[in-house]
């Protein structure tokens, strides 16, 4: 008879005892996600504890304890024939961000699971997993390792999903789930040579414990100050949302003159300020997302315009000095970029983002040429981007943090004969951007040069030029957005979006500059 040693189940326990207070005590992530979580939590205590249960008992060998064996053990059984979906489940959801889970692939990988919950079920009465016999021994049935090619299967379709699909998931969720899988194929390795070492369920916690501490610990989602959501969650946050097509409105809240209040009562009086600016912020705020960015910074971000506009309204009568405003502006017209630097002065905001997106273009033969719209079209892509990259960027070096994301194109690796101004424009735009990240290379400000190819969006038609939609299939506006976010925050001074685009320019590197725009003249002719 097998001696178990019970020593790898307990310690385990203790681990799950820990992580479960740890993880009570903080603000927890919402969702799909964070129930699924809490689900792989509960299912793996009950795992632990009814197989140390049932250890106990087994090791009496006592025919009085066989009905409570079977009853244990059929409940163990039916929790491990769970955790493999559970597992499934969550790859699933970090792929597709919750709402736009493919519910197909969900209900399809419940039949098996039903299935073997209804096996283990009849194992009761038949015994084709585990039985025990008059003497009290426990033996395995000839079914018995049904339920390692079941949860090998579900592993299996996970992983399969999980590695054909690598793109779409975040580093953090990649490191997790591969040191998860890792280490509870040692431990159940492990424990199938050595069968006295229950070390199957203490590789579950193991692993569970690896994917809180990576993916799911409060107090890198939460400000430890204030209770409100943290900047690094943030960059995990916004990237999510426009990944499942959610929209949102923004509000920024600044607490004036903090490092004064600070100079002049001490940090303990600021940081209660802050306190206090966070509960009045969390009570008429419910159902919105508060995060702390900066010192004395909270942005909040509304899912619905019903809801920006209630909260909007609820800040303003706790102060009447905050104001919230949209500037529409001439960006042909120098004077209105200045009016935009000014009134952010006057207000007090701190620029940490600035997208500098605004362009157009326009086909044409040089000798149909509007030289108005040209001159406009030079202001607008060219003058506008240069100003406020530079006084925004004198303003983060200050500060020594920052990121700027300027908007060219991969029209700016090559000549546009009839679309000469626009292709003129991007490459002044690139050419600006990557000797602006080298001078500010040694600082923590970052400046990438975004260089998409064609996207969905009112471009094309009014620079009357379809070349690029025949061309090159567009991709969504939000899928540049979302490339153009990830390669910012990775500090990268140039990305070009798609692998075909990436192409493109590359290619240039091999012809000459004459061949390159005679091909480019020919196809922007061809579609005109």
């Amino acid at each position: 008879m097998i001696q178990y040693n019970m020593d790898f189940l307990i310690a385990g326990l203790i681990f799950l005892l820990i992580l479960f207070v740890h993880f009570v005590r903080y603000k927890q992530l919402t969702g799909i996600s964070g129930k699924l979580f809490w689900i792989f939590i509960i299912g793996a205590a009950l795992c632990s504890i009814s197989d140390l249960v049932s250890c106990m008992l087994i090791q009496k060998r006592n025919p009085a304890y066989n009905s409570l064996i079977i009853g244990v053990t059929t409940f163990l059984y039916l929790m491990e024939v769970l955790i493999p979906y559970v597992f499934y489940g969550l790859i699933q959801i970090l792929r597709y961000c919750e709402h736009k889970m493919k519910k197909r692939n969900i209900m399809l990988g419940m039949i098996p699971v039903i299935f073997m919950e209804f096996l283990v079920i009849l194992n009761i009465f038949h015994g084709q997993f585990f039985y025990c016999n008059t003497n009290g021994e426990y033996l395995y049935g000839p079914w018995y390792l049904m339920i390692y090619v079941y949860t090998f299967f579900f592993v299996v379709i996970a992983m399969y999903n999980f590695i054909f699909h690598q793109d779409e998931y975040g580093k953090n969720e990649l490191r997790a789930v591969w040191e998860f899988v890792v280490v509870g194929f040692v431990c159940t390795a492990i424990e199938a040579v050595y069968s006295q070492y229950l070390l199957t369920e203490f590789g579950l916690i193991i692993g569970i414990f690896i994917v809180f501490w990576t993916l799911y610990n409060p107090q890198t989602v939460v400000d430890s100050l204030t209770g409100v959501f943290a900047k690094g969650y943030l960059n995990q946050w916004i990237p999510e949302q426009m990944k499942r097509g959610q929209k949102f409105h923004v509000l920024q809240i600044s607490i004036w003159k903090l490092k004064q209040v600070n100079k002049l009562y001490g940090n303990s009086v600021g940081d209660k300020l802050l306190i206090d600016v966070a509960d009045e912020l969390n009570q008429i705020t419910e159902g919105n997302y508060i995060f702390r960015i900066h010192g004395n910074q909270f942005l909040i971000f509304s899912m619905s315009q019903a809801d920006y506009e209630k909260t909007k309204q609820e800040v303003q009568k706790i102060n009447h000095s905050i104001h919230i405003d949209l500037l529409e502006a001439d960006l042909s017209d120098l004077t209105s970029y200045k009016k935009i630097y000014a009134y952010t002065k006057e207000n007090n905001y701190f620029i940490n983002y600035l997208v500098n997106c605004a362009g157009f273009g326009d086909c044409c033969d040089i000798d149909k040429m509007n030289i108005d719209k040209q001159l406009t079209m030079t202001n607008v892509d060219c003058n506008a981007l240069l100003y406020f990259t530079k006084v925004f960027l004198d303003d983060m070096l200050v500060r020594n943090e920052g990121h700027i994301i300027n908007i060219s194109s991969i029209a700016g690796f090559m000549p546009g004969p009839y679309m000469c101004t626009y292709h003129a424009c991007k490459s002044y735009v690139l050419l600006l951007g990557e000797a602006i990240s080298y001078e500010i290379r040694k600082t923590n400000v970052k400046l990438l040069t975004l260089c998409p190819g064609p996207f969905i969006s009112s471009f094309v038609k009014e620079a009357h030029n379809d070349y690029t939609f025949t061309k090159i299939t567009p991709v969504s506006a939000k899928a540049v957005a979302l490339y153009g976010y990830k390669k910012s925050q990775k500090g990268k001074k140039v990305a070009i979006v798609g692998f075909k685009n990436k192409l493109i320019v590359f290619a240039t590197r091999f012809f000459s500059r004459s061949f390159i725009t005679s091909i480019s003249a020919k196809n922007i002719k061809k579609h005109t």
